[in-house]
């Protein structure tokens, strides 16, 4: 799985979980970041 398809995936999970309220947007932005940078 290439960079671009795991940053794909993991910012669709985030969505998901934002939506049902498991996680604040903030969260989801630093696990986007922290997953792009590495």
């Amino acid at each position: 799985m290439s960079a671009t398809e795991l940053s794909e995936r993991l910012r669709e999970e985030g969505n998901v979980l934002h939506k049902a309220g498991k996680l604040d947007q903030g969260t989801v932005s630093l696990e986007y970041t922290y997953a792009a940078a590495s």
